[in-house]
């Protein structure tokens, strides 16, 4: 059980979804015109579901939720708002920890890949981290959270990828 992080000026393309796209656009160009909020990043657009999405701020070399969204509750099957990532019982807390202490201290996003380890296995998730200076040295951490179709991405590779047109 690993995750696998992109971190950079931009995710494969082969990987994102038209919502994440978007928010990494978005990200960009606010962030690089000094427009950077929250409520700007997520707002104005249909595409950004509210229900995969989660805040935290960072406390210490730790995290907490401060928001989380439906979907992402009901993944975890608990909600957990008001929590610290330490205390979360997924067995790649520590990993995706380590990636958010580097977005923050770096200030770019990541996007990252995994297995997800509550429901059944096999699950793909997807996630995109974005930093969000609000003040005073503190970094929030705007997270966007897809599970994606595992046999859906193994088909459309093979037909981007495969030597002799096919249909």
């Amino acid at each position: 059980m690993a995750i696998e992080v992109f971190s950079g000026t931009s995710i494969p393309r082969e990987l994102t979804t038209a919502a994440m796209e978007y928010l990494w656009a978005k990200w960009r160009t606010l962030n690089a015109t000094g427009d950077l909020t929250l409520q700007r990043l997520t707002g104005e657009s249909a595409l950004v579901k509210r229900a995969n999405s989660a805040h935290m701020i960072g406390s210490g070399d730790d995290f907490i939720y401060v928001y989380v969204g439906e979907t992402i509750q009901q993944a975890a099957d608990q909600n957990l708002t008001g929590t610290l990532l330490s205390d979360n019982d997924n067995p790649l807390a520590q990993e995706f920890a380590a990636v958010y202490r580097q977005v923050a201290q770096r200030m770019q996003p990541a996007f990252v890949r995994f297995t997800g380890t509550r429901k059944q296995t096999g699950e793909l998730w997807q996630r995109l981290i974005m930093p969000i200076r609000i003040g005073n040295g503190t970094v929030c951490l705007f997270i966007y959270s897809e599970l994606i179709n595992h046999q859906t991405e193994v088909y459309d590779q093979l037909f981007r990828t495969a030597p002799d047109a096919m249909i």
